[in-house]
């Protein structure tokens, strides 16, 4: 009985220092990075679609912009 408790309180312990995360916050800086990409491709996306109601694009449905 006192060798299933201990297992069972090791297995808890292992269970709670196994995450699903890296357990690394991003810094500020790798923030505003990841803002100044999204907005890049925003507003690239954004001039494909007012080109695309002027009827002033490509017939292909694609973006030429590269999106990540």
């Amino acid at each position: 009985m006192k060798r299933v408790l201990i297992a069972a309180i090791l297995l808890g312990l292992l269970s709670l220092a196994v995450g699903c995360g890296d357990g690394v916050a991003i810094t500020s800086r790798e923030r505003q990075e990841r803002h100044r990409r999204i907005m890049e491709n925003d507003w690239k996306q954004l001039n494909d679609d007012w080109d695309s109601f002027w009827l002033m694009d490509r017939p292909g449905r694609l973006t030429w912009s590269r999106v990540e």
